[in-house]
């Protein structure tokens, strides 16, 4: 399922949870007796809050992975859900007592609740956007090679500064503030080549670009960078879903699926560039 099934889906479903919602308390509170209404209005009010944190808890693992954004969508959905069920309480205390001022209190509760939801899905393209810019869509395109030279040939470039980092100082750089170190970005022509196309402008502050925390700092003893051990194996730059521009870990921020038609660009330390697979 891709990105805009999913959301179509987290539509309609957040839909039905309103409209329910608003059933409930409604019949809560147009059943519910004057002593108890206090402590059920209290348990009413409870009862939205603990669903809106279930709901934000909920899209944590979204969060992780594509940003803040998700979690203020889902406090949006939650509020629309606790909302109409707080509202649908009072209006049915409202029908009790007064039948004819319920129905101005139920189109007031619906369009508070319908702004709400408005505001929740009127990002879903700003969701879109930011989940295809970091290759997390599984509407992945088919990989085609004649379209993916430009970041091969970056990484390529930033292999070329490594190398002749590594003979200068004998080993890798340290992986913190790695495109800060002058050392190393001194080395690559252009400032362009350090950002991933598929991400950025080459002008902004997106770079796409992970540096393998396993390999970082690591003492050559006076090889060259491609005859380190299991160079071939393994990963030096490869693409990643973090744009910030120091960003490093231990090859586990690749894009799922992959950015380029369904793959990933991983510069190895012996200086091959392969488009593989998530």
């Amino acid at each position: 399922m891709h990105i805009e099934s999913i959301l179509r889906t987290i539509v309609f479903v957040s839909a039905l949870l309103a409209v329910g919602a608003f059933l409930a308390g409604y019949t809560l509170g147009g059943r519910v007796t004057v002593p108890r209404r206090v402590w059920t209005g209290v348990g009413t009010v409870l009862a939205a809050v603990l669903l809106n944190i279930a709901l934000v808890a909920a899209t944590r693992g979204a969060a992780a992975k594509i940003g803040p954004l998700v979690t203020d969508q889902a406090n949006l959905v939650a509020r629309a859900v606790g909302m109409a069920l707080v509202g649908g309480y009072a209006c049915g205390i409202v029908r009790r007592q007064n039948t004819s001022a319920a129905g101005v209190a139920i189109a007031l509760v619906a369009v508070l609740v319908i702004v709400t939801l408005h505001s929740a899905f009127a990002r879903n393209g700003e969701v879109i956007r930011v989940v295809r810019q970091l290759g997390l869509d599984e509407k992945a395109a088919k990989y085609e090679p004649e379209k993916n030279k430009d970041c091969p040939n970056n990484l390529k470039s930033l292999y070329i500064a490594f190398s002749m980092y590594t003979q200068d100082w004998g080993a890798l750089p340290p992986a913190a503030n790695w495109l800060d170190n002058e050392d190393l970005t001194s080395k690559v022509r252009q400032n362009e080549w350090l950002h991933c196309p598929a991400v950025s402008n080459r002008h902004d502050d997106k770079y796409g670009y992970a540096y393998n925390t396993a390999v970082a700092g690591r003492q050559l003893n006076g090889k060259p960078l491609d005859e380190m051990p299991d160079a071939a194996k393994t990963p030096l730059v490869y693409d990643s879903t973090n744009l910030a521009k120091n960003a490093h870990d231990a090859v586990t921020s690749l894009p799922h699926p992959g950015r380029h038609g369904g793959r990933n660009n991983i510069l190895y330390c012996d200086g091959r560039v392969e488009a593989v697979a998530p």
